[in-house]
């Protein structure tokens, strides 16, 4: 295949394919490959190799098989980094305690549905483990930036193929795969302003690629809301008066082009239908009206969320499609405390460090992409449900901006 590629004259396409795997190849150890290569399998069993289940029935498939190889090899080699496991941990340790707290939701959960509760959280516990103990172990910032982006980017791939495959068509409408390319979009535009690294633009204009072809409105105003914190940021950090300026540009830009805005960003929908969140509205009405009736502790983690559809009578109601309300539902006003303080202090430790001498470039860059989690998460649960293949990425960049602070350059 080489040889046809420099025959043809395409050596510098051959190279720009190959020139992110070489890099990868060069730079990051032995046991990164190999936990990189964990990750996709695990992404692997909600895409390419998925298997469909009733919605509140886990029977023992293929897919539940895989669920279970994957979480036991992602504690084994979590546990066999113990060295560094223990301050990767530390480091997002509130994250972590929120967990724990929500595998101890079977005491309280209303349905016994603990099969699915204890799977479901021991997976998550140990996705969040070993992608901590990979950001750890990357001591290099430069290293751990591009490997965020690495991961943002096949993890994007490998849902939009999942999807094109499905469903035929390059057009899919989802708010899984956007998402992340959202963020890895971002992530490369910034990175090839401030880094000398060859090929990155090949890796912008992909992300957003996926990103419009998920068509998602959702994804799409997640990543305007980045870009508009991404243009309010300087090298000295959060710029007010410019974060400012920014955003009565873009509010004037939605009020003399409003049906420019409907026709591109919320791509296939009637006013009416953005203004109701596309049904959202009435799933968000249900939800709260279940949290009342158990206000303090949830319904169980994963648990009430999987039985909303029995507990309300409404045939849509298989997700809250938001992922702070799934905190709420499953856990309660308690854990939506744990996790609203985990959150919160990210986004503190976040902005605040876009004034470090030392990281406060890396911490600009990753700022616009914590935005956009969290504009997405309004509308798909990608943190504060059950695992998806979203969830690697997004781990991630908790993480790095959690111990970015401990790295060298």
């Amino acid at each position: 295949i080489r040889d046809c590629l420099l025959s043809r004259g395409l050596g510098d396409v051959y190279k720009r394919q190959t020139y992110h795997y070489k890099l990868f190849q060069k730079i990051y150890p032995k046991e990164i490959w190999i936990y990189t290569l964990l990750i996709l399998l695990h992404m692997s069993r909600k895409t390419i190799f998925n298997v469909q289940q009733d919605v509140g029935n886990e029977s023992v498939g293929g897919g539940t098989l895989l669920m279970l190889l994957c979480t036991i090899l992602n504690y084994y080699y979590a546990f066999k980094e113990s060295k560094s496991l223990t301050p990767a941990i530390q480091a997002t340790k509130s994250y972590f305690v929120f967990y724990i707290f929500a595998l101890l939701s079977f005491l309280w959960a209303i349905f016994p549905d603990y099969k699915a509760l204890f799977s479901k959280c021991l997976e998550l516990i140990s996705s969040y483990m070993l992608v901590s103990v990979i950001m750890w172990k990357t001591k290099s910032r430069r290293k751990a930036m591009l490997y965020l982006l690495y991961l943002c980017t096949l993890s994007a791939t490998i849902g939009y193929f999942a999807k094109v495959l499905a469903f035929k068509s390059i057009l899919v409408h989802t708010n899984t795969h956007s998402l992340i390319a959202a963020m890895g979009a971002l992530m490369a535009w910034k990175m090839k302003n401030h880094y000398k690294i060859r090929h990155l633009a090949p890796l912008v204009y992909w992300n957003f690629f996926m990103l419009l072809m998920g068509t998602s409105s959702a994804s799409n105003i997640a990543f305007i809301v980045g870009l508009f914190v991404m243009l309010s940021c300087t090298k000295k950090g959060v710029n007010i008066p410019k974060l400012a300026v920014t955003f009565l540009f873009f509010s004037a830009f939605y009020y003399f082009f409003k049906d420019l805005v409907f026709e591109y960003v919320f791509y296939g929908k009637s006013q009416e239908a953005v203004e109701s969140g596309t049904g959202r509205q009435i799933i968000w009405n249900v939800v709260f009206d279940t949290w009342r009736k158990h206000p303090w502790f949830g319904l169980g983690y994963i648990v009430g969320e999987r039985h909303l559809v029995d507990l309300t009578g409404l045939p849509a109601a298989y997700s809250t499609h938001n992922g702070f309300l799934s905190v709420l539902l499953g856990t309660g006003i308690a854990g939506a405390i744990i996790f609203g303080w985990f959150y919160l202090k990210t986004i503190w430790i976040n902005i605040q460090g876009t004034f470090s001498s030392k990281y406060g470039t890396e911490m600009t860059i990753l700022l616009p992409m914590l935005a956009v989690v969290t504009v997405n998460n309004l509308s798909f649960p990608a943190v504060g449900s059950e695992w998806n293949y979203t969830l690697p990425p997004i781990l991630g960049l908790f993480a790095l901006i959690h111990t970015i602070q401990y790295k060298t350059k």
